[in-house]
């Protein structure tokens, strides 16, 4: 038999009435999660599963998936076998600790999942083919320490706020963006810049208008506008919030370090 071999492959879009068994026959079950949120349970497991999240299922004890009713999940799904499926499987489970983690590495998985097409195989025999090294490339990604590549997710992240400093961050929507739950998301921020999502936008927007007071003769009202607060005086509060001087006084006096 091949290393590994797709059995089916599928992708389940927020259907609110999705139930399955883990796996079937003697076949291994690799998820990818996107949105939404789920629940996993077997003899050994009983689960929440939410966006951002990698499952391993293993024939021994397959349990049963299903999706949450009010925010039903939307997942990739591939079930393999193979000579090496089971070693794969037992190595990427002992080296996440648990069968299911948040993976840091799902936007890199779904641009190889976007590259496979749905499958139904029933005869296992034949010989690998793409769709089974795509399978192979997630497999070997996952089990790759040195590609978490958090620092590039970081800039990621600053990339995308910076590029919205006019507007209101939706953290759904941001969160959807890297394929994480919104706790996920905040959890990160926490971690990494000792501050909420809303928080380090509005740190960026205040940063943006002292660059404005400093280096331009842009009035006040527009400096607002253009850091995305629509009322000057609520902006001027939120700038002495941070600064401990109002926009006029600070750009007077060139408070650089403040």
């Amino acid at each position: 038999m091949d290393p590994l071999l797709i059995r089916t492959f599928g992708f389940v879009n927020r259907d609110p009435l999705h139930s399955t068994p883990g796996t079937r026959i003697n076949d291994f079950m690799l998820n990818v999660f996107l949105e939404g949120k789920g629940y996993y349970k077997n003899h050994k497991i009983n689960c929440e599963i939410t966006a951002g999240s990698v499952a391993l299922f293993f024939p021994d004890d397959p349990g049963v998936l299903y999706s949450d009713k009010q925010d039903p999940y939307s997942h990739y799904y591939c079930r393999f076998n193979g000579s090496f499926a089971r070693e794969f499987s037992e190595r990427l489970v002992e080296s996440w600790g648990k069968q299911i983690v948040i993976s840091e590495k799902i936007a890199d998985l779904v641009l190889i999942l976007k590259k496979m097409k749905p499958e139904f195989r029933q005869n296992i025999g034949q010989n690998m083919r793409l769709q089974d090294g795509h399978l192979m490339q997630m497999l070997l990604l996952l089990l790759d320490p040195s590609n978490n590549d958090k620092p590039n997710r970081h800039i990621s992240f600053i990339q995308y706020i910076e590029s919205r400093i006019s507007q209101n961050i939706d953290i759904e929507e941001m969160a959807g963006s890297f394929y994480m739950s919104v706790r996920h998301l905040n959890r990160i921020f926490k971690d990494k810049f000792k501050m909420s999502v809303h928080q380090y936008h509005e740190k960026s927007r205040i940063e943006l208008s002292k660059t404005l007071l400093k280096n331009t003769d842009l009035s006040v009202q527009e400096i607002s506008l253009r850091v995305g607060y629509q009322d000057a005086l609520y902006f001027s509060r939120m700038f002495k919030k941070n600064c401990q001087f109002s926009p006029l006084f600070w750009r007077k006096n060139e408070f650089k370090n403040v």
